[in-house]
């Protein structure tokens, strides 16, 4: 299933992430959600992270872009909460070496941002973790197009 929204205020891409995250709260019972972020610097990527963190109880959310990896336990549906930020990953391998799919358990969440720097390892991820791709497009002013595609089987 695809879906296009149009936002207008970090706000409401904010809530846009937010109804996501209810959306997905069934899934991740199952099996882990990694939620792949595209977009160009400053398309509001880590906006949309933060909307996800705020729905899970998470005020503090910042760009991991030096650590790559922020990891938050929690008393929820959603037990693990990952935020990665893959700005500075050049090859799969690098990703590969931070571990994160060999420690994926159901009722984990994980927020990818630059998944494209990762595009040609997607296949190994769905095999473990249901995909929600989101497109973040800059527009005029403040406005954000945002495709968002679930694959979550």
């Amino acid at each position: 299933m695809i879906r296009t929204y149009t936002t207008k205020s970090s706000r409401e891409t904010k809530l846009l992430a937010k109804k996501i995250i209810k959306q997905l709260k069934p899934f991740v019972n199952d099996r882990p959600v990694a939620i792949l972020l595209y977009g160009d610097l400053g398309a509001g990527k880590t906006v949309f992270v933060k909307g996800v963190g705020e729905e899970l109880g998470i005020n503090n959310i910042s760009s991991p872009t030096f650590v790559l990896v922020h990891e938050y336990d929690l008393n929820s549906i959603i037990k693990k909460f990952l935020h990665i930020d893959l700005y500075r990953i050049e090859d799969k391998s690098e990703f590969k070496h931070l571990g994160i799919l060999q420690n994926l358990n159901k009722n984990t969440l994980m927020c990818i941002e630059w998944s494209q720097n990762i595009d040609s390892i997607i296949d190994e991820i769905k095999e473990k973790a249901g995909i929600v791709k989101v497109e973040i497009k800059h527009m005029i002013n403040d406005q954000r197009q945002i495709t968002v595609a679930f694959d979550l089987k």
